[in-house]
């Protein structure tokens, strides 16, 4: 998702307690990916709204690109903006969607 997106979703993700790994890069564009567990809950019903504001739900398996350290080098293009810790758990997609959905709204 888009960079000033990704971080009005991560504060919701946060203040619901349920945020999760975060990866984030420059290159092509400012763009974050979300780590999320698969849910019965899966959000194929708004994909076109999430489309609407530069959002894709990979699919499972899908590739992703990570950094090569845990803390950010000064002229990296990919980094860890929320890195992963062994003792928390992943959120759920249905659950980043309707973060995402909940702070599109009141933007």
């Amino acid at each position: 998702m888009p960079g000033t997106l990704a971080k009005l979703v991560l504060a919701e993700l946060d203040e619901r307690g349920v945020s999760g790994p975060v990866v984030a890069r420059t290159k092509p564009s400012e763009r974050h990916t979300f780590f999320a567990l698969s849910d019965s809950g899966r959000a194929t019903d708004v994909i076109s709204p999430l489309e609407r504001f530069g959002v894709s739900i990979g699919s499972y398996g899908s590739a992703v690109i990570l950094p090569s350290r845990l803390e950010r080098l000064p002229d990296a293009w990919c980094w860890w903006e929320r890195r992963p810790e062994r003792s928390s758990k992943l959120p759920l997609v249905s659950e980043v969607v309707a973060a995402v959905l909940t702070v599109a709204d009141k933007r």
